[in-house]
């Protein structure tokens, strides 16, 4: 992996983290609201 492998990991890891974060978030706060 070169540098450009790594900077794709990355931003892959931060789009998942967004994208299962952010509903998860909302429910929690959906459920205790």
């Amino acid at each position: 992996l070169g540098i450009s492998g790594v900077l794709l990991g990355l931003i892959i890891s931060f789009a998942l983290t967004v994208f299962w974060g952010l509903p998860l978030t909302y429910l929690i706060k959906a459920n205790k609201g």
